[in-house]
């Protein structure tokens, strides 16, 4: 059963001080009864028929989620090259079109939305789209509704404040649709590492094991690429190499793990601050990487973007967890909660982050971005009665969803499917509890905190862009690893002489210089210092028989 003082871990920071809002979470009995007090707790919805192939838009069909009235109508319009080519490519069906009126929508609201205007159960679903973009800001398509088609649907969203940026992404997925499939695609995994609790419990519960999980598959062919850039705790994780590995030409997949920026310690001065800031992503000391930094330099052409980080992808109207974090500051039990509450408190609006907007609407940037729209914790990779059990597969799943090729949201919902699996398991324990009228033990009411600790950051994620767009990539089968090479290959020279580089290493690796200084002082590239200083600490420990 889950153990007393395990901690919910977040990632936010302070926009000025760059500094983690809370040091260390408020710990998961604090969660206790909350999985009965929201609306928000659906029944799993029946899938489509699994039957044929996913990714073929003739069989699927591709349509549009639109605001009603003229707004709608512009975005449309906005977009008509892409509707000609979904069309085409479903074999000339029309591309059908659902208005949604403007203002406020629960989970509630939404699922009648859906049986009235989406799918009556009347007809069966041969027309039905399963593909379906959404057209606008959360404010006129709500969130809730996102949330509730992609229960079981392939569902994306574009929204640019700036009506250039629709054409912009539009032109950039019609050329990539055209771009040849040669080459497998590469996965990039970043962590940001500042010394905060929440990034090394991130670190050690899912990139670590999810690198593992990744070689295994690697080793036995089963990993569509071998292409990996794993940024990890023996290297500097700083802005620099973060830009440096996005900015190749290679299509691929970037999972990044961060804080997001929320409020400043005095609040934000305007809402335009606020809508230009929440959710940047936290170098720490390197201080926020901005929306407008990534407008217009090459970051991750033609891939994608799995930003793991608070407010990442956007804010709604009303956070999850408000209720929760405001009881907490009656009780008084945590200092640095009200500065969380302040962050989701503003004029109400909700919205799309900043920064997936820039890098959708830069030529040279992703086709899709996956983010989240609310605070980020550690919940999503860890199990629902035993924290310890780490989960990486639900995020490795997509990643290698989409680094096969498929449509992104088919990799999409191989992280959403896990809401459903947990809306059962509340689902059935509210029902025994029903049945039963027996009281439920700490233990029992402990194990539902973390199932709707999990259930609500599950549901935080959103897919940004359309979801019938796909890594320009042939995904090949990794050739398996063999524990001895038959004939060992000769060593890559050196980039400069061994003594000389020795020397280097050292410096590195006592932290006298920094690896900028290092790598101007000794004629290297800074990201090849880092590299060799990893190989040269990694045998040094072995040699000493100190394990990894």
């Amino acid at each position: 059963m889950p153990r007393h003082n395990d901690h919910l871990e977040l990632l936010l920071v302070h926009a000025d001080s760059n500094t983690p809002m809370l040091e260390e979470g408020p710990p998961v009995d604090a969660a206790v009864g909350l999985e009965s007090t929201r609306e928000q707790l659906q029944e799993p919805l029946d899938f489509w028929e699994e039957g044929g192939d996913p990714n073929d838009l003739k069989a699927q069909r591709w349509g549009l989620i639109l605001p009603e009235g003229p707004r709608g109508d512009r975005l449309r319009e906005l977009i008509q090259p892409l509707i000609a080519l979904r069309r085409e490519q479903q074999g000339g069906h029309p591309i059908k079109e659902y208005r949604v009126p403007a203002g406020p929508m629960t989970m509630a609201g939404a699922a009648q939305w859906r049986k009235k205007h989406f799918d009556a159960g009347e007809h069966t679903n041969t027309d039905l789209p399963r593909y379906q973009l959404i057209l606008g800001d959360f404010d006129q398509v709500p969130l809730a509704l996102q949330q509730m088609q992609s229960t079981d649907g392939y569902v994306g969203r574009l929204h640019f404040s700036d009506e250039r940026g629709y054409e912009a992404y539009v032109e950039k997925v019609l050329r990539a649709e055209k771009l040849p499939r040669e080459a497998s695609g590469r996965v990039i995994l970043h962590t940001a590492h500042d010394g905060s609790r929440a990034l090394d419990a991130g670190f050690k519960a899912l990139i670590n094991p999810g690198i593992e999980l990744m070689r295994g598959e690697m080793g036995t062919g089963l990993f569509p690429t071998n292409e990996c850039d794993i940024h990890g705790k023996e290297m500097e994780p700083g802005l620099d190499r973060f830009l440096a590995s996005a900015a190749h030409a290679a299509p691929g997949v970037l999972f990044s793990m961060s804080h997001g920026a929320g409020a400043p310690k005095g609040g934000w001065t305007t809402e335009a601050d606020r809508l230009a800031g929440q959710g940047s992503m936290s170098f720490g000391r390197d201080g926020l990487l901005r929306a407008d930094d990534l407008a217009a330099r090459t970051f991750m052409p033609n891939g994608i973007w799995f930003m793991f980080a608070c407010f990442g992808a956007g804010t709604p109207d009303t956070s999850a967890y408000e209720h929760w974090l405001r009881k907490l500051v009656e009780a008084g039990r945590y200092p640095s909660v009200p500065d969380v509450v302040k962050t989701l408190a503003g004029t109400g609006r909700p919205f799309v982050a900043a920064t997936p907007q820039k890098v959708l609407a830069n030529p040279n940037g992703p086709l899709a971005f996956v983010g989240h729209v609310d605070l980020a914790w550690t919940y999503s990779f860890r199990e629902d009665d035993s924290p310890a059990k780490k989960r990486p597969g639900r995020f490795i799943n997509t990643l290698k969803t989409m680094l096969k090729s498929d449509r992104v949201g088919i990799g999409f919902r191989e992280l959403y499917r896990y809401l459903a699996l947990t809306d059962s398991e509340l689902a059935s324990l509210h029902d025994e509890d029903v049945q039963t009228s027996a009281p439920s033990s700490n233990d029992e009411l402990i194990r539902r905190g973390y199932l709707w600790m999990m259930r609500q950051d599950i549901a935080g994620y959103v897919l940004l862009g359309d979801p019938a767009v796909r890594l320009p990539v042939e995904p090949k089968r990794s050739k398996p690893y063999t524990a001895a090479p038959p004939s060992p290959l000769p060593p890559a020279p050196l980039p400069i002489a061994a003594d000389k580089l020795e020397e280097a290493i050292c410096y590195f690796m006592c932290g006298e210089l920094s690896p900028k200084e290092l790598a101007a002082k000794y004629g290297i590239e800074r990201r090849e210092l880092e590299r060799l200083a990893a190989i040269y600490g990694k045998a040094g420990r072995a040699a000493l028989g100190i394990p990894e």
